[in-house]
C-alpha cells in the first residue's frame, strides 16, 4: 500500500502580504507576533520531525530599507491599482524592520532540520492584475532567487501571491529552475484584497504540483 504524504507549506510574508488592504495601526500586532510564533513552530517541527516549506517574500531577506532600495528589479510592476504597488509604498514610508524584514528568522528556518525556504516572489507580485507584464514578473523572480541564493538558500518552489498565475508564469518559473508550485485546491478564484474573483471552471483546481 502506498503511503500518503501530508505536506505543510506556509506563506512567510509579514506585512508585504496584506499591505494593500490592512493597516499597521490595527493589524500590526498580528505581524509582530510572527517573530514569536515562527520560532515556536520551528521548535515543534524539530521535536516531532515535521518538514515544512516556507514560501518567503524575497524582500524579507533584507535588514532594512537602505538594503532593500539597493536591490530592485530592473522592471517594476506598473499596477493600475496603485495600492498594489509595493515600490510606491517603500518610497513613501519608513519601514519598521519588525513588520517588513526577517533575515534572522530566515536564518533560523534554514538551520532547522527538515525546513525548506521557497519563494513567494520578491515583492508579493500579483501576476494577473491589470497592466503587469511577463517581463516584470521575470525580473521579480530573477531577483527573488538571486537574493535567496546570496543567503545560501536554493529556492526550488513557489507559491503565487493570491493564487494568481497562468501557464506563462509557470513557464517563467521553470526557466529559473523552480520545480514545484503550491496552489489552492478548494477555492477556484483569485483573492484580490477582500474581493474573490472566479477564474477557473467549477471543479478545476491545483494543489502541490511538480512542473
Amino acid at each position: 500500500m502506498t503511503r500518503g504524504v501530508f505536506t505543510i507549506s506556509l506563506d512567510f510574508e509579514l506585512f508585504w502580504g496584506v499591505r494593500d488592504h490592512r493597516r499597521l495601526e490595527n493589524y500590526g500586532e498580528n505581524i509582530r507576533n510572527v517573530h514569536t510564533v515562527a520560532p515556536r513552530l520551528l521548535q515543534l517541527f524539530r521535536k516531532y520531525d515535521v518538514h515544512c516549506t516556507w514560501a518567503t517574500v524575497g524582500m524579507l531577506f533584507h535588514k532594512d530599507k537602505t538594503a532593500l532600495l539597493s536591490k530592485l528589479p530592473e522592471r517594476l510592476p506598473d499596477y493600475v491599482k496603485k495600492e498594489y504597488d509595493p515600490y510606491s509604498y517603500i518610497r513613501e514610508n519608513e519601514l519598521d524592520a519588525v513588520f517588513h524584514f526577517a533575515p534572522g528568522l530566515i536564518r533560523l528556518i534554514t538551520e532547522t532540520p527538515g525546513q525548506e525556504v521557497g519563494t513567494h516572489t520578491y515583492s508579493h507580485f500579483y501576476t494577473l492584475e491589470e497592466n503587469t507584464t511577463m517581463e516584470q514578473f521575470r525580473d521579480d523572480i530573477r531577483l527573488a532567487l538571486k537574493i535567496a541564493s546570496e543567503n545560501g538558500v536554493p529556492a526550488k518552489s513557489i507559491v503565487f501571491p493570491r493564487n494568481q498565475y497562468s501557464a506563462g508564469h509557470i513557464a517563467v518559473c521553470t526557466e529559473f529552475g523552480i520545480k514545484t508550485f503550491r496552489g489552492t485546491k478548494f477555492l477556484p478564484c483569485i483573492h484580490r484584497g477582500r474581493e474573490r474573483v472566479k477564474i477557473y471552471p467549477e471543479g478545476e483546481y491545483v494543489s502541490l504540483t511538480v512542473i
